[in-house]
């Protein structure tokens, strides 16, 4: 990603929520190397990264489920055509 975020309009707008997750790394890079000048509000850029690092948690979450409950189907159909292969060879 190219050309700096202006961070108060990412959250400000609430784009933070929707934003690419290359966008969301790119935030958390200009918050982890920018120069905050006063302490007073250098807690606002710490929690601006723990929202983008939860929201890229979540959608980490979120893929791993669905992979997971494409896995389990998968295994439970194998089992399935296993079961039924077993019963065809008894009988």
């Amino acid at each position: 990603m190219t050309g700096k975020i202006n961070l108060n309009n990412f959250f400000e707008s609430k784009e933070v929520f929707l934003a690419s997750d290359e966008k969301l790394i790119e935030a958390l890079k200009q918050l982890s190397t920018g120069h905050v000048p006063n302490n007073m509000v250098r807690h606002r850029e710490v929690i601006r990264a723990l929202v983008i690092n939860t929201i890229l948690n979540k959608r980490h979450l979120e893929r791993l489920d669905s992979q997971n409950r494409k896995l389990t189907y998968v295994v439970v159909v194998l089992m399935v055509i296993d079961i039924v292969l077993f019963l065809v060879q008894i009988l």
